[in-house]
C-alpha cells in the first residue's frame, strides 16, 4: 500500500541520510504534496478520455518500476533518489488502485452474486485495512534487515504481480456472462 511506500521512506531517510524527525515530515509531506499534484494531472488525463484506463494503468505501473529501481542502493548517505522514487511511485500506487476499485465496480455482478457491488465494498474495506496492517510493518522490516535492495526487490515482484493479476482479471471479465444483460438493461 502507499502507506508502506512513506514508512519504509521515513525509515531510510532516518537511517541512512541521519534527517531529524522534522526534516523527514517536511520530505515527506513534500512528496504527498507533489503526489496530489501529480494525481490531479493523472485524473484529468483519465476523465479528458485522453488515456485509457488500461494504458494509464499499464504506464503507472512501470512508472512505479522506475520509482522501485531508484530505491537500489547508492551511495551512502545519499537519498535523494529515496524522495524521487516516492514522488513516481506514491501517485501511481494511488491511481492505480484507484483504477482496479472502479473496474471492479463497474464490472460488479448483479446482487445475489458473490462480486455483488456490496460485497465488493466489504471486500475492499477488509482488503484494505489487512493490507495496511501487513504491509506497512513488512516493509519497515525489510529495509531495516536486508535493505533498500530487498525492499526494492520486493516493490518490483509486488508490481509484477499486480500485472499478471490485472491480465487475468481483464480476461476472465470478458468472459462474464451477466456484464452484457447490464449494459443493455442499464441505460435503454
Amino acid at each position: 500500500t502507499a502507506c508502506a511506500i512513506e514508512v519504509a521512506t521515513a525509515f531510510i531517510l532516518q537511517v541512512e541520510g541521519g534527517w531529524c524527525q522534522q526534516a523527514i515530515g517536511f520530505a515527506v509531506g513534500g512528496v504527498v504534496c507533489g503526489t496530489a499534484v501529480i494525481g490531479c494531472v493523472l485524473t484529468a488525463l483519465r476523465e479528458l478520455e485522453l488515456v485509457e484506463d488500461d494504458r494509464a494503468l499499464w504506464a503507472m505501473l512501470a512508472v512505479t518500476a522506475v520509482g522501485a529501481l531508484l530505491l537500489m542502493h547508492g551511495d551512502q548517505g545519499v537519498v535523494w533518489p529515496v524522495l524521487v522514487a516516492d514522488l513516481l511511485m506514491y501517485p501511481c500506487i494511488v491511481s492505480v488502485g484507484a483504477i482496479a476499485e472502479g473496474s471492479a465496480f463497474s464490472a460488479a455482478a448483479p446482487l445475489g452474486f458473490l462480486l455483488s457491488a456490496p460485497n465488493l465494498n466489504l471486500l475492499v474495506s477488509c482488503g484494505d485495512g489487512v493490507a495496511k496492517a501487513v504491509a506497512t510493518p513488512v516493509s519497515r522490516y525489510l529495509v531495516a534487515g536486508g535493505g533498500r535492495n530487498v525492499y526494492a526487490g520486493l516493490l518490483i515482484s509486488v508490481i509484477f504481480t499486480i500485472s499478471m493479476v490485472d491480465m487475468l482479471i481483464g480476461r476472465l471479465a470478458r468472459t462474464l456472462p451477466f456484464r452484457e444483460e447490464r449494459s443493455e438493461g442499464c441505460c435503454g
